[in-house]
């Protein structure tokens, strides 16, 4: 039995609507940076697999607030801090998975 998860709708770079899957938020200690890292199917996985066996892409955003207070995702621009958090997700996920 699979367990509910979060999703919400993105838009790619061709304007298509797709369902991302969210995975975790991270918060960088001691600031207010918070990221949000998401899944979403890879539409060019063509295999002849089941869909739970296609591929995933793993995604980050930067979770800020607008004039209401509400959350809005926004793309990581600076290469440096994608690859920060990007890291920070896989060194979290790597202990997880051995603890």
């Amino acid at each position: 039995m699979e367990k509910d998860r979060d999703t919400f709708i993105v838009e790619n770079e061709k304007g298509e609507e797709l369902t991302a899957t969210i995975i975790t938020r991270m918060q960088v200690e001691g600031t207010n940076l918070e990221y949000l890292i998401y899944s979403i199917d890879d539409v060019n996985d063509t295999r002849d697999v089941p869909e739970d066996e296609k591929q995933v892409i793993i995604m980050a955003a930067k979770i800020l607030k607008d004039e209401d207070g509400e959350e809005v995702l926004a793309n990581i621009e600076n290469p440096e801090e994608k690859q920060a958090v990007y890291e920070a997700f896989t060194d979290s996920y790597n202990k997880a998975m051995q603890a």
